[in-house]
């Protein structure tokens, strides 16, 4: 930019040239896939006093001339967008900002751009999702359609995070690695709730940074060097850990707290409820699972969280509002859990491990629709403002909001009198809270739920205020979810939950074996082990070799049902653990764990009348070489219907005669029980019987004398149904996997 000499297509040649010498898909070098002619340079333009006579406007035209350029050299190869600025607070000075780096650079460069690209630094809640509806909401006037989205940058800052001269980094606490995390999951959050509009994103974490200057890390870096040279992770790999190995399509999630921000993800063998608290207090959360919580054998909840301490001068230097230590841990609980209670700023993510793949029943889809007028108007004392929304098809089920975009002066309300195809809307304004601080007017998204009966084809909004105050509204998005029920589920594969009670108490002491063996008994090689590889959650973990065991008695009521859950895993490949349940009066139940990777044993059984104690025993065999027991849990759930199978189960099948299956179960009605064989989802025999209210134990044959089986893998399937019910009817269900040989 040196003199005013923008030569583009030098610019346009060179930056081809790049891609096309460095970068060769065929040899498995991968072309970057979006590309940013420069670097917040809607903000730091005038940064070097190159050129005086250089503006924003020749800037913005330049970017557009590139863009160009490198769609006619290199197609759609590479996808060119900007600006890539940062700090976008576009309510500033009555939208001046906006009409800047918005309207006027869209104006000058949005013919040739692929994408829309933006840095967030401490803007998360509700001024982030404003922004978005309000670029989105422009675009759409502009161009007829949303512009897809790149956020290249994204996180926390603050320039007291250098020292005074601006070159070296401020003295490390783990209070600005705090920041650190929580913004950026925070924002991340956020923008996972746009899988539709956001192609890529990227957080603000770098590795080693060994640029900085000065004695002290890079604030942003995961990795600090220690003085004999090596390297060590910092607390914000944490973020990382959090979401290591979410994956999956995306399932409805909703909350009714502002302050939460929720994500449902799940594939064939896991799903993940991520939960993250925005704000610097408790929030108890309950969970309610639309269709029932999904039939898991293990429930695993990872917690990230702030512990506590009183500021430090170095925190209050570099102006951080909490000080303390990250915490990462995870522990086991039931799969039946229903409430959380969320630290401040904490974030959870709880992964279900299924039993069996889920069936879809239904699936939905969310569509935004905006107004035929550009949003941007000004609030002028109590005047309404009038919209007109049209959508092609207002027909379906599902929820509708109306989405506000707000900006006014910091203290006043955002309870706006909202009319909606002429009837009055009853609500409560509520946004998501803004990190930044309280020196510009607040700037945030309302959402307005709308009955969906109201919507129709042709929508017609009045929006007002109460007092005389000026204000802005920057977008109005009508936004509707279209439910649509698939072909319903298939055989056996729809269960009610085991529902949770309100006290999940661990009946046994000690269960995490912290800081010592108290309460269970031990014979053999036994002893604590510390090492992160060997522990699941807490401090330590039970390690045990060759035929030694542990065992711990538990009190029962009879007629109650209970769920033990054990977190093991083998110590080398080959090895095996055994989980042993017993109940006074009731069949042994046994488990084994091989899994090198901590993985978990779960049994849901019911308590006979004769029944008062039980005992859980975990041991290596007496071929066994040993292994590591974590989290270790016995609680009580609420009454519900259920069966288990009871030694001895069936190890495999033979090609002709009777196997006997022998179940315990516990029934709070009239049930019939179903044992059936199946090979994929062909049925190949099966038994049915009526049991009335109550627990036992019962013996059903499944007669296999007329059936020929050929060798491979069979399922057997117990389940409880309604009287003379099909599988639609199922209230609980599991499976064993039996070969044939």
């Amino acid at each position: 930019f040196e003199e005013g000499r923008r030569d583009v297509r030098s610019f346009v040649r060179h930056a081809s040239w790049f891609f096309q010498t460095h970068f060769d898909d065929s040899e498995g070098v991968m072309t970057p896939r979006y590309y940013e002619v420069a670097n917040e340079v809607m903000v730091k333009w005038n940064m070097f006093g190159n050129n005086e006579r250089e503006t924003v406007h020749e800037i913005a035209e330049f970017m557009g001339d590139v863009c160009c350029g490198i769609k006619e050299t290199l197609g759609k190869r590479v996808m060119c967008g900007g600006p890539a600025a940062a700090f976008p607070h576009y309510q500033r000075r009555d939208f001046a900002m906006w009409k800047l780096r918005v309207d006027d650079f869209y104006m000058r460069a949005g013919r040739c751009i692929d994408f829309w690209s933006e840095h967030f630094y401490d803007l998360g809640g509700g001024i982030l999702e404003a922004i978005m509806d309000s670029v989105n909401s422009f675009t759409v006037h502009r161009y007829g359609k949303i512009y897809p989205q790149v956020v290249s940058e994204f996180g926390a800052f603050s320039k007291t995070w250098f020292d005074k001269e601006g070159k070296g980094a401020a003295p490390p606490t783990a209070s600005r690695d705090w920041a650190i995390i929580h913004k950026t999951i925070g924002i991340m959050m956020q923008l996972m709730k746009r899988p539709d509009q956001i192609l890529k994103t990227v957080a603000f974490v770098t590795g080693k940074s060994r640029w900085t200057n000065g004695e002290h890390p890079y604030p942003w870096a995961m990795l600090k060097q220690a003085e004999d040279g090596s390297y060590q992770w910092t607390p914000l790999l944490d973020i990382f850990k959090a979401f290591k190995d979410v994956k999956g399509e995306y399932r409805r999630s909703h909350t009714d707290d502002c302050n939460l921000v929720v994500n449902a993800i799940a594939d064939d063998t896991n799903g993940y409820l991520l939960i993250k608290n925005l704000v610097n207090r408790t929030i108890n959360v309950k969970l309610r699972h639309i269709n029932g919580a999904p039939k898991s054998r293990n429930l695993l909840m990872r917690r990230l969280y702030l512990n506590p301490a009183p500021l430090s001068r170095s925190d209050r230097e570099q102006e951080l509002t909490r000080s303390g230590t990250p915490v990462f841990k995870t522990t086991v609980e039931s799969p039946t859990l229903q409430a959380i209670s969320m630290k401040p700023e904490e974030m959870v993510v709880l992964i279900y491990e299924f039993e069996s793949p889920p069936k879809i029943q239904r699936r939905v889809s969310l569509s935004e629709h905006f107004t035929r007028q550009a949003d941007l108007r000004p609030i002028r004392g109590q005047e309404a403002l009038l919209y007109r929304i049209s959508i092609p098809n207002a027909d379906g089920s599902g929820s509708a909001w109306l989405k506000l975009g707000i900006s006014r002066r910091n203290g006043l309300s955002f309870q706006a009198n909202v009319i909606f195809n002429d009837e009055k809307i009853a609500y409560e304004a509520k946004s998501a809270p803004y990190y930044d601080g309280e020196w510009m007017p607040y700037w945030a998204m309302v959402k307005v739920p709308i009955r969906r009966d109201l919507v129709a084809r042709d929508n017609r909004i009045s929006i007002s205020f109460n007092d005389d105050d000026p204000g802005w509204i920057s977008s109005v998005i009508l936004e509707l979810e279209t439910i649509e029920a698939t072909d319903g589920p298939a055989e056996d594969e729809s269960s009610e939950p085991v529902s949770a009670s309100g006290e999940t108490r661990n009946l046994l002491t000690n269960g995490g074996f912290e800081r010592d063996l108290a309460n269970w008994k031990h014979v053999g090689r036994v002893w604590l082990a510390y090492a992160d590889s060997n522990v699941r959650s807490g401090g330590s973990a039970v390690a045990l070799r060759e035929q030694a065991q542990i065992e711990q008695q538990f009190n029962v009521k009879p007629g109650k049902s209970y769920v033990a859950t054990v977190m093991g895993k083998a110590a080398e490949d080959g090895a095996r653990l055994e989980v042993e349940l017993q109940l006074r009066g009731a069949a042994v139940r046994r488990r084994a764990i091989e899994s090198t990777v901590f993985s978990a044993s779960r049994t849901v059984f019911p308590v006979r009348v004769n029944s008062t104690t039980g005992t859980i025993v975990l041991r290596v065999p007496q071929d066994g070489v040993g292994g590591y027991f974590d989290a270790v849990r016995v609680e009580e759930v609420q009454p519900i219907d259920t069966l288990e199978l009871s030694s001895p189960v069936p190890t495999s099948l033979s090609p002709r005669g009777t196997i006997s299956v022998t179940i315990d179960y516990h029934v709070r009605a009239t049930l019939d029980i179903v044992v059936f064989i199946r090979r994929g989802s062909s049925y190949i025999s099966g038994v049915r019987r009526t049991v009335n209210a109550g627990a036992s134990t019962i013996t059903l044959p499944v007669n296999l004398g007329r059936v020929t089986l050929i060798r491979g893998m069979y399922d057997l399937v117990a389940c409880l149904r309604q009287v003379g019910g099909n599988y639609t009817t199922n209230v609980f269900r599991l499976q064993e996997t039996l070969p044939v040989v």
